[in-house]
């Protein structure tokens, strides 16, 4: 670990263990995962390019479906089933078109949140003694067991192998809760190693963050749904990309996937212009050149 002031700046050890699970997930495909990616791809276009457009409609939709299937559902003999299933839809539907504001605050709080958490982990690190030695630890067995799991559940999903059998359901979701547990248990052991100064900036930072996020959420939802759906489907198209790649053997994808950090770029690249392209039809009518009026036709001198 590079000591304060210096210029270089390595990752933690836990990351570096972390990266090379990687690369697992690119490993025994079907035929038919390059058509699946493709289309993963296209949604994640279609997500980055008009998601904005496209959050307050799907809400609204959704909450109207709820909403009559609760009104039908509790609809008695005095109010017919029809009736209960336009009620439940009216309001199901306002429901959902007035909670996009509040979706919004909660989306831009968490990121923003995530963002501070990692800022003041990354800024603490460069800090002699604020993160100690234990806290700095490497994967431990049952962590990169967790991600091994992880990885040879993605594969057997790529190929199609199902377990239809109650006990096969209870096992997966027993490991399911087990690695819960261990990544939980291994976020927690590293909080608890950190000097009280530490802790306190660290969890500071993070509600600063969280506070900061819902306050622009609430003050500018379309813009943040802009920036929430550019930027996941940002992501969306990079990762569907490098899968793509790895699975046709491509060069150098490997190597991608076994560093994202250098998929930073292009992916804050692509989220920029994914905003541009979700510009409301204001500014985009506002950025257009006025259109000159035809000049006026001058009477015929015969006439």
């Amino acid at each position: 670990m590079t000591e304060t002031g210096s210029s270089t700046f390595e990752m933690p050890a836990w990351f570096s263990g972390a990266q090379s699970h990687i690369v697992d997930f690119f490993h025994n495909v079907t035929p038919a995962t390059p058509w699946v990616l493709v289309g993963g791809i296209l949604c994640a276009i279609v997500l980055w390019s008009k998601g904005s457009r496209l959050v307050r409609p799907a809400l609204t939709c959704t909450g109207a479906l709820l909403g009559a299937a609760a009104g039908g559902a509790l609809a008695t003999p005095v109010a017919s089933t029809l009736v209960g299933l336009a009620a439940g839809a009216l309001v199901g539907g306002l429901a959902g078109y007035l909670s996009f504001r509040i979706l919004s605050a909660g989306v831009a709080g968490l990121c923003v949140a995530s963002l501070a958490l990692g800022a003041s982990i990354i800024y603490l690190d460069r800090q002699e003694h604020a993160i100690p030695p234990e806290a700095r630890a490497p994967l431990s067995t049952d962590e990169a067991s967790v991600l091994h799991d992880a990885s040879d559940l993605w594969q057997r999903t790529l190929r199609g192998e199902h377990t239809e059998d109650s006990a096969s359901e209870l096992a997966s979701q027993s490991r399911a809760a087990q690695a819960a547990a261990v990544l939980r248990d291994g976020v927690k052991s590293r909080y608890e190693a950190l000097p009280e100064q530490s802790k306190l900036f660290v969890s500071a930072s993070t509600a600063v963050g969280a506070m900061f996020g819902i306050l622009i959420g609430l003050l500018f939802p379309r813009g943040i749904a802009a920036l929430s759906t550019a930027g996941i489907g940002a992501a969306g198209m990079i990762a569907g990309g490098l899968m793509l790649a790895a699975v046709l053997h491509s060069p150098g994808s490997m190597q991608l996937a076994a560093e994202p950090a250098r998929l930073l770029g292009p992916w804050a690249f692509l989220t920029l212009v994914g905003i541009w392209m979700q510009r409301p039809a204001r500014i985009r009518l506002a950025m257009q050149p006025p259109v000159q009026p035809a000049p006026p036709v001058a009477p015929n001198a015969a006439g």
